[in-house]
C-alpha cells in the first residue's frame, strides 16, 4: 500500500516539488538549472503553477534539487511521481527525472523516462512514476534531477508539475 505523498516530499528533504515557489518566472525555488532556464506555467496540473520546459531548437535543460540524504533511509523503498504534459509534433528531446550521484546510477527502472514520441502522445497530464531502493551507501552528494535533451522541439512545451516523494509502505 502506498500512502498519499504529498506530506512527506518536505520530510524526506525535497522542496518545492509542486512548482509553487518561484523567486522569478524562470527560477523555480529550491532547483538549480545549469543550461537554460525553465518557465513558470499557469498551465498547471494542479496549484497555480507548472514547470514549463519550452524548446528553442538548441537549448537543453537539466535542473537539480539537492537532497537531504540524513532523511533517507538505505535499502528503503521510495517512490517518486509526477504529472507530465506534452505536445502533439513533438520530434526531439528525452525528459529523464532521476536520481544522480557519486557511485549511483540508476537503473532503467528507477527512473522516468520519456522519448520525442512519447511526449508527442501525451497531450493531457499524465501520471509518471519510478521506484527507487536506496543504496546501501547513499551518496552524500545525491541530487534530483530533470534533463530534457538533445534540444526539445523549437515552440513545443513539456510542463511537469505535483511532484511527490516518499517512502512505499
Amino acid at each position: 500500500t502506498m500512502y498519499p505523498l504529498t506530506k512527506y516530499s518536505s520530510d524526506y528533504g525535497l522542496s518545492n516539488l509542486d512548482f509553487e515557489t518561484w523567486a522569478s518566472t524562470s527560477s523555480p525555488g529550491t532547483w538549480v538549472d545549469s543550461d537554460h532556464p525553465p518557465t513558470r506555467s499557469a498551465d498547471a496540473y494542479k496549484g497555480t503553477y507548472a514547470l514549463g520546459l519550452v524548446g528553442t531548437g538548441s537549448a537543453t535543460f537539466d535542473l537539480t534539487q539537492a537532497v537531504t540524504t540524513t532523511r533517507l533511509n538505505r535499502y528503503r523503498r521510495y517512490c517518486l511521481a509526477c504529472y507530465v504534459k506534452g505536445q502533439s509534433t513533438i520530434s526531439a528531446g528525452v525528459l529523464e527525472i532521476k536520481f544522480t550521484g557519486t557511485g549511483y546510477t540508476a537503473s532503467s527502472s528507477e527512473k522516468i523516462s520519456m522519448n520525442a514520441a512519447a511526449l508527442a502522445a501525451q497531450t493531457a497530464y499524465g501520471l509518471e512514476y519510478f521506484f527507487i531502493n536506496m543504496p546501501t551507501d547513499i551518496p552524500d552528494d545525491l541530487k534530483l534531477s530533470i534533463t530534457l535533451t538533445p534540444a526539445l522541439t523549437t515552440g513545443k512545451t513539456v510542463l511537469i508539475d505535483h511532484m511527490q516523494f516518499g517512502p512505499v509502505f
